[in-house]
């Protein structure tokens, strides 16, 4: 579309500012613009948000060169309230209209451009924005808009009632009665809108493209929960009744070497029960399951699996939380999760993380074991 009969009006502004990824501007109101830049990412966004960039490049160089400084952002969004002090975005995006909040927006940057309105003001963007609500992203209207480059305003199309994001918050401004764009809402991107409130490309836009990326790949410490499923079957095996002599001389030799637990290290006296012998390469139960031959690839001396089983080779001591509670013990929980404990730093607990005290897995004194795996 042409800019014939457009004049470009735009609404005072207290302040603009860049931000980087993750920050959040602590003077948001209603109705305030944002101005922003996804990662080129392999995600639908991301790839979107490329062909944006591409796009307004490619516009600035056949037909609107004074967009040239200001092909930075890929998308623009209203801010429609502000809640616990974060802002939250309205927006057209892929998935249509939604309302985002900017923790945890995926920006590489920003700009906020803080609007000098009254309420009353403020009132006519937010009815606008909201109004809205329910429209369809519209893919084709960049087809619109790049036949309307192509031929300079003399071939032009329309594609219904489907939006893009910079349509949106140009119909939303002028909700205001003191926005109105220098071309038709159709034609505007986001460009426009860096090139209107002047804010050009960031001198500094490759690193902040890379810290960007550096600050994406880390994930935020976290719990993961989860049910697992196992069904193990058991050959059939003598009824386990009190310990072997075997086992109890194996047990007693690992003491006199260190009597601890081999994964958190506390005496028995620190861990407020006596220390537990735990089967670590063939559990009692499997072993008529397993084969002498495999067993010596690793255990060369072992002389049979009767003997091996409750040998010091297949023997290691642990506490009742190490060896049986439910999110801890080698009986609960899988391996990785398990064998991790051995080694994590003073101060961090498997299932809580950082504490500031003594980890609650680890206290001395009287414990409910009532949800422990049986003892044997």
């Amino acid at each position: 579309m042409s800019d014939k009969g457009f004049q470009l009006i735009l609404p005072p502004v207290l302040g603009k500012a860049f931000y980087n990824y993750g920050e959040i501007p602590s003077d948001a109101r209603p109705g305030d613009i944002f101005i922003i830049r996804h990662g080129k990412s392999m995600t639908k966004e991301g790839m979107l948000a490329a062909a944006i960039s591409s796009g307004e490049h490619i516009l600035a160089e056949i037909s609107q060169p004074d967009l040239k400084d200001y092909c930075w952002p890929s998308h623009v969004a209203i801010c429609s309230s502000v809640e616990n002090g974060v802002p939250m975005l309205s927006e057209i995006g892929p998935a249509g209209f939604a309302v985002r909040s900017l923790k945890g927006y995926a920006a590489e940057c920003f700009a906020h451009i803080r609007l000098d309105l009254t309420d009353e003001q403020r009132a006519g963007v937010l009815s606008n924005n909201n109004a809205m609500s329910g429209a369809e992203y519209g893919w084709l209207q960049y087809f619109d808009i790049a036949l309307d480059a192509l031929t300079h305003g003399s071939l032009t199309g329309t594609w219904g009632t489907t939006l893009i994001c910079s349509t949106h918050v140009t119909l939303a401004l002028m909700g205001s009665g003191i926005f109105f764009p220098s071309i038709a809402p159709t034609s505007v991107i986001p460009a426009h809108f860096a090139m209107w409130f002047d804010m050009p490309t960031p001198a500094n836009l490759k690193e902040i493209e890379s810290a960007t990326h550096d600050a994406a790949v880390l994930v935020n410490a976290h719990a993961v929960s989860r049910v697992l499923h196992e069904t193990v079957y058991t050959p059939s095996h003598p009824k386990r009744g009190e310990s072997s002599p075997e086992f109890k001389a194996s047990k007693k030799a690992l003491e006199e070497v260190s009597a601890t637990c081999w994964v958190c290290g506390k005496t028995a006296q620190e861990s407020g029960s006596p220390l537990e012998g735990h089967h670590l390469n063939t559990e009692f139960s499997l072993a008529n399951s397993v084969d002498i031959d495999k067993i010596r690839e690793s255990f060369p001396n072992a002389k049979s699996v009767e003997d091996w089983l409750d040998s010091v080779e297949n023997l290691i001591l642990l506490c009742q939380v190490c060896h049986r509670s439910p999110l801890r013990g080698v009986h609960m929980v899988t391996m990785p999760a398990w064998i991790v404990q051995k080694y994590q730093r003073d101060g961090w607990d498997l299932v809580n993380g950082d504490q500031p005290g003594p980890s609650k897995a680890i206290v001395s004194g009287a414990m409910d074991t009532s949800g422990f795996y049986p003892e044997h």
